[in-house]
């Protein structure tokens, strides 16, 4: 059975950040200017996502490793997780949600703010 790319890039990446801790709860953000940073964040996920998509389907690297060899937008992800961290301490340990309707259709989101700033301090450990 052959392995879906795009199902495997959101594991590699996003399953950390949108899965909670055990013991944490979800804190659901309704104030436009903080589903407006949340937003940004998540951009940027999506794009160093579209990158690992790519990585994977070539085999460039081990699936997990492959946002690694992104580094300029694994910077921008980096740099943005820590402008909301900054902006919302409160969130370090926390799940965030939101409901976005900007495209006249309510999405759901969530990210494990809490999870994904060691992911992405991972490259640069090993």
């Amino acid at each position: 059975m052959r392995r879906r790319p795009k199902l495997i890039a959101l594991t590699v990446l996003a399953a950390s950040a949108a899965l909670a801790q055990v013991g944490s709860k979800t804190l659901q953000v309704t104030d436009p200017a903080e589903i407006k940073s949340l937003t940004r964040l998540n951009e940027r996920m999506d794009a160093l996502s579209k990158q690992v998509m790519i990585c994977i389907e070539k085999k460039l690297a081990q699936p997990e490793k492959c946002f690694c060899n992104y580094p300029l937008e694994l910077a921008a992800l980096q740099k943005e997780h820590r402008a909301v961290l900054r902006s919302f301490p409160s969130w370090s340990n926390r799940t965030v949600s939101w409901i976005d309707s900007a495209s006249g259709s309510p999405v759901g989101h969530a990210i494990a703010i809490a999870n994904l700033g060691p992911q992405l301090a991972s490259c640069s450990s090993k």
